[in-house]
């Protein structure tokens, strides 16, 4: 559970920072893919570490395919298209890891 709870966190600072970035600066896109591989190495981690039951593994597969797609997309200068879909694709994840959360939560009534 910590290490599922340290990923997460990671992913939200990531997320955090990506946030942050300007488009149209000169270091922007040396400063998105840093992020982008950091990101990626949080889902690799999570996809070999068995991540939980929860968070099925083709779920962060997808997730490590996408962010792929991403890293090309900057690589072939489209920045601003890379960054929002970086951005998408870990909101994406967080968010449905919040809903699975919330699905395992016990009625209280």
């Amino acid at each position: 559970m910590e290490t599922q709870e340290k990923s997460l966190e990671e992913l939200q600072q990531i997320l955090g920072k990506l946030n942050l970035l300007e488009v149209g600066l000169e270091e922007t896109a040396s400063l998105l893919l840093g992020h982008l591989h950091n990101a990626l190495d949080v889902f690799r981690y999570m996809f070999r570490n068995g991540y939980t039951q929860e968070q099925p593994s083709h779920v962060i597969n997808y997730c490590i395919m996408k962010l792929e797609f991403a890293k090309k997309q900057i690589e072939n200068e489209e920045v601003e298209e890379g960054l929002a879909f970086t951005k998408s694709v870990i909101t994406f994840f967080l968010k449905e890891t919040a809903l699975a959360e919330l699905t395992e939560e016990p009625d209280t009534l």
